[in-house]
């Protein structure tokens, strides 16, 4: 219904996207990653999206929008991912 293709970056497990809490088995001999857990653009979305929906101006905004509740949680959720990617962008800039 509701799509946003920056979005599919949250899965993608790259240098500009890397794990953000990667678990790492140092049981003897070369330290192998387990498992990657969340990526670090999902980490970031995670945070913007806490920010704006503390913030109660930003809440108001969205409610006088008068889209539907599924609309609504669909922008909240693409409007922090494209936060995320945007700092993802700014991260690998040395």
């Amino acid at each position: 219904m509701f799509g946003y293709e920056g979005l599919q970056i949250a899965m993608e497990n790259t240098p500009e996207n890397p794990p953000a809490f990667p678990k790492i088995n140092h049981g003897g001999g070369e330290p192998e990653q387990m498992t990657n857990g969340m990526t670090l653009c999902d980490y970031f979305a995670a945070a913007a999206l806490q920010g704006m929906l503390a913030n109660p101006e930003f809440v108001k905004a969205s409610v006088r929008q008068k889209r539907s509740s599924e609309e609504t949680q669909w922008w909240h959720a693409m409007t922090a991912y494209q936060f995320a990617d945007a700092m993802l962008k700014e991260r690998c800039k040395n």
